[in-house]
């Protein structure tokens, strides 16, 4: 993605998914999905599947994590909002 359609000032990186750390995420998960695929080959279907279920729930708590952060993020930023529309940042 070039960027060439956004509004002044944004950058692609501030498209939520395109952040450099989304990006390592991505080469991560695509990574490990190529061992999981050579070890559907070696392991038992049985330790396949915990091992599939583990990294879901590794993905999930990351995913929660980062959803948890942007939360935080909003709210620090919706408290700033209001403190400067009722003049209390002064």
């Amino acid at each position: 993605m070039t960027g060439w359609n956004l509004p002044p000032g944004c950058r692609v990186s501030d498209i939520p998914g395109n952040t450099a750390e989304d990006l390592e995420a991505e080469a991560f998960v695509d990574a490990f999905d190529a061992i999981l695929q050579d070890c559907r080959i070696k392991l038992p279907d049985d330790k396949f599947e915990r091992l599939v279920e583990a990294m879901h729930n590794l993905v999930a708590r990351a995913y929660q994590h980062g959803y948890q952060e942007a939360q935080a993020d909003e709210a620090q930023y919706q408290a700033w909002r209001y403190d400067e529309e009722q003049g209390l940042d002064k």
